[in-house]
């Protein structure tokens, strides 16, 4: 005699085929949904914002996520799973982040969050407050009235703690584990290590005002998918440009927009460049602050020789001179310390074709690549070559240009092992050729290449 109880419902005898016992199973985990439908959106996260968080809205609202806010959500079910937000002040950042939490909490159990912000009243009172908001109602996962926490298990919980607390954010290995980090730009490199290695999601959001961040050097790094969010393009901002009225009455307003324009920015007579900005029938070249809290760029007046707006520039360039008779080259820079990276640039004339960095990699390792890219580089410039002039000669690895920076012993090490390569030691803390404006010539690099 068997007996399987599903959810109530007991079935006695031998006979029950596996089949059956199937079809049983199903039914169970359709009521199970019937009866909680916030489960229904576990690859969904944009249903699951108009169907559980937006229910009961009025007729002919508008999306409960704007598009940016949508973007996030997508991004985050993306592999691997990594996400950048960079954006300006009150266009829903805290709104959007605490739906992604609840969505990810309702649909995966087992599964972890961990929220991290610089100080514990963003924790409490920003991202947290605004999850119980979303909630409606289904607070009986809450320990407490303002606890940043909500469980149902052991290995389902979601949980907030400040970012100093390092040890908050170590030992979670659960099969999903969503890490947020709130206000990134002031949150130290530990903290990010920590969630990295051990987050199957990861998502920070933050404003651009610290090029000396651990935010802006993941964004450098690669690996994680970009989210960038202007002002300019928020919904109310169209709209009551139009006339009508804001969609999203708690974001940001256009007065609030004019007066910021007005404030930190500069009206122009003409001569405008691509990190200037038209509103109203106007150009405008914005400040540091208009550039972080309006249009979500990192400020140009930062301690830093290159910029945001200056890489800009670069993108906007409708034309790039390349000397199709001449190979590609590329550019090492040998990591010096454990915790450092070695970086590869590739380009060809004007035209950068491929960047790439490594941690840990030891000296033959990186010789090893170094050859493989100028193989790699070589058969495809030749192959471009060839389709604008039949008949060009092949370009040979052994002649691709391997420019290392050679101050201190990797960068050395790397010149001798060249084996009949291209490789040519660039000793960035020597003499400037330019020795009455650079004191040396890594300053001579930086300063040439901006000004270029």
């Amino acid at each position: 005699m068997s007996v399987f109880d599903l959810s109530g419902s007991v079935f006695e005898g031998s006979s029950l085929t596996l089949e059956g016992c199937d079809f049983l199973i199903e039914q169970a985990e359709n009521r199970k949904l019937q009866e909680e439908p916030w489960r229904r959106h576990p690859d969904d996260p944009i249903g699951y914002s108009e169907n559980i968080l937006g229910a009961g809205r009025k007729p002919n609202a508008p999306g409960f996520w704007w598009s940016k806010q949508q973007d996030i959500a997508r991004a985050l079910l993306v592999p691997p799973h990594r996400v950048l937000v960079r954006a300006c002040h009150s266009v829903g950042k805290s709104h959007a982040v605490a739906g992604i939490i609840n969505w990810f909490f309702d649909s995966y159990d087992p599964g972890i969050v961990l929220t991290t912000s610089p100080k514990y009243d963003q924790v409490k009172d920003v991202i947290w407050k605004e999850i119980r908001l979303q909630r409606k109602g289904r607070t009986d996962v809450f320990p407490g009235p303002k606890a940043p926490r909500m469980e149902t298990s052991p290995d389902h919980y979601a949980s907030g703690f400040t970012a100093g607390r390092g040890s908050a954010a170590q030992g979670q290995h659960e099969q999903f584990v969503l890490g947020v980090i709130d206000e990134a730009i002031d949150v130290d490199r530990e903290i990010w290590l920590a969630l990295d290695s051990m987050c199957t999601h990861l998502l920070a959001i933050y404003n651009p005002t610290d090029p000396g961040s651990e935010a802006y050097a993941r964004e450098q790094k690669g690996g994680y998918q970009l989210i960038h969010i202007d002002a300019l393009e928020h919904p109310n901002i169209i709209a009551q440009l139009k006339g009508e009225s804001p969609p999203y009455p708690q974001a940001i307003q256009l007065d609030w927009l004019r007066d910021r324009i007005k404030e930190w920015c500069e009206l122009l007579a003409g001569q405008e460049k691509p990190t200037d900005f038209e509103f109203e029938g106007k150009w405008w070249r914005p400040g540091p602050l208009a550039e972080c809290r309006l249009l979500g760029r990192w400020p140009s007046a930062a301690g830093n020789v290159w910029n945001e707006s200056l890489f800009l520039s670069c993108e906007q360039r409708e034309s790039v001179k390349i000397d199709l008779g001449k190979p590609p080259e590329i550019g090492c820079d040998v990591a010096r310390f454990g915790d450092d990276d070695t970086a590869i640039h590739v380009r060809w004339g004007g035209m950068s074709l491929h960047h790439e960095s490594h941690n840990g990699w030891t000296g033959p390792q990186i010789v090893g690549r170094l050859k493989q890219l100028c193989q790699e580089f070589a058969e495809k410039a030749t192959a471009i070559r060839r389709r604008r002039e039949p008949g060009a000669r092949e370009f040979k690895p052994e002649e691709i240009p391997v420019k290392v920076d050679a101050d201190g012993l990797g960068g050395m090490g790397v010149v001798d092992w060249s084996g009949g390569y291209n490789f040519i030691s660039i000793r960035a803390g020597s003499t400037a050729r330019a020795d009455l404006h650079y004191p040396n010539i890594r300053s001579e690099l930086w300063f040439d290449g901006a000004e270029r």
